[in-house]
């Protein structure tokens, strides 16, 4: 009888071995690096940030006192996670790899141990150093308590996106327009990489919002530019958002809509994603002045579809004649789309927009990907600058996935190319002086959160 034994053909992941664990210790590869470089037997204070969630509680290494003059912050925590949750205080230590772990039994057991170690656990979370190993402990002396924690360790890098979106982590977008399809687009960006904000929106989130905004129920009643920046900051801790509560064309002092301008002026793309053409107009002023390239995205009502655009300085006509092209488009097909109902300057609903998240998601998904086409490739994938995009029959679509390219044609020879009428000249002039200049007192500029 052949009685050897063969391999299990069974292989438990980190996910199986970890469901019944509780008390989970993520070790970051930050934190591993910098556990790393800690002296044997030279005690260290630090802190950790816990995540409370109804299954589990979730702790990662946050800071750590090197020395007096100096503190190792864990750039991979976002400071937003340690505000939101609880930080606590950690001590550290690293022990010989043959060193006997403390006892877990009870509170004075663990203490009186560690005590020996040269380490003191006045604090609430203890971590030990053994070897190539990493030890993590909650302890509560009220309730005699002491919790060894299940590692989870370090994951090795994985590039996940290509090169070229490197290019991405350097440039600054300005976003106008904080709600469904904006808040969308630039989840979508900060995950791809880029890392420097201009936000600007003065309107709240409402319960209802909820159906479509890519924020959730923890920023209801804020105020949607900082909340998406809250966002955008447990997305990508290397943020660095300037969030304005600021209504373009709206009524707002003049140094704040200078300022928001000139912040706007400064970014290498902007984005509008309020679909109302008026602050679409002041956009494309500002970025025409400052050479700029503007993204635009709508989501039509009904669900039918949406329509995304961008305008290169140079390359595309100005943006009021994309307009005009995009508008004579659709008329001369007799379907214009449905506009959504809410209006960007009251904030008030006429009628629902039936639309749902998956809609607007389309559309943010195409929009965010002209976004990166620009910023992050010298030679553009996209051969035409507007399309239209079709959900479902309706206007010009005959049914789901329909795309249209829409032709603006070239840009304009500056000598002989086609004119605004007199009275659109003279509006679109004094707009322009009127807005791009710079705050006149750089110094008086409003903070982040004004």
């Amino acid at each position: 009888v052949n009685t050897r034994k063969l391999a299990s053909r069974h292989v438990d992941t980190l996910g199986q071995r970890l469901r019944s664990e509780i008390s989970r210790f993520v070790l970051t590869r930050e934190a591993e690096a910098a556990l790393c470089l800690v002296p044997l037997w030279k005690p260290l204070n630090g802190t950790m940030v816990t995540a409370f969630h109804k299954e589990n509680a979730v702790h990662v290494l946050y800071t750590l006192q090197i020395s007096d003059e100096s503190t190792w912050r864990n750039p991979e925590v976002p400071p937003q996670l340690a505000s939101e949750f609880r930080e606590s205080n950690c001590a550290l230590i690293r022990v010989e790899k043959d060193t006997t772990l403390p006892p877990t039994t009870s509170y004075d057991e663990f203490k009186s141990s560690c005590a020996t170690l040269g380490l003191s656990t006045d604090g609430t979370y203890t971590i030990l150093l053994r070897g190539n190993e990493t030890h993590s402990y909650f302890h509560w002396e009220k309730h005699d308590t002491v919790v060894s924690h299940s590692v989870i360790p370090a994951q090795p890098v994985q590039n996940r996106l290509d090169d070229t979106h490197i290019a991405l982590t350097n440039k600054k977008v300005g976003l106008v327009g904080c709600g469904s399809l904006g808040s969308k687009v630039a989840t979508m960006l900060a995950r791809s990489g880029v890392a420097k904000w201009v936000l600007a929106d003065d309107d709240l989130l409402f319960p209802d919002n909820l159906i479509r905004n890519d924020l959730d129920w923890r920023d209801v009643g804020a105020h949607k530019a900082h909340a998406l920046a809250r966002r955008l900051e447990l997305v990508n801790p290397g943020v660095e958002i300037n969030a304005w509560k600021v209504r373009l064309g709206g009524q707002t002092s003049a140094v704040s809509a200078d300022s928001i301008l000139y912040r706007l002026g400064q970014c290498d793309l902007i984005i509008d994603a309020t679909a109302n053409p008026e602050i679409l107009n002041i956009l494309a002023a500002v970025a025409a002045a400052k050479m700029k390239p503007v993204i635009w995205g709508e989501v039509f009502g009904g669900g039918i579809g949406g329509l995304i655009g961008r305008c290169r300085p140079g390359i595309e006509p100005p943006l009021q004649f994309m307009r005009r092209a995009v508008e004579n488009w659709f008329g001369d097909r007799n379907a214009p789309p449905v506009r959504p109902s809410r209006s960007y300057e009251t904030g008030e609903d006429n009628g629902p927009m039936i639309a749902d998240d998956a809609d607007v998601s389309v559309i943010a998904a195409h929009t965010a990907r002209f976004v990166t086409d620009i910023l992050a490739r010298e030679m553009s994938i996209f051969p035409n600058s507007v399309y239209a995009i079709g959900l479902k029959a309706g206007s010009v679509f005959s049914e789901p996935f329909v795309t249209y390219p829409i032709d603006v044609g070239p840009p304009p020879p500056q000598a002989s190319g086609p004119t605004l009428g007199e009275d659109e000249a003279k509006a679109e002039l004094t707009r322009l002086l009127e807005l791009i200049k710079p705050p006149s007192n750089e110094a008086s500029t409003p903070s982040k959160g004004d």
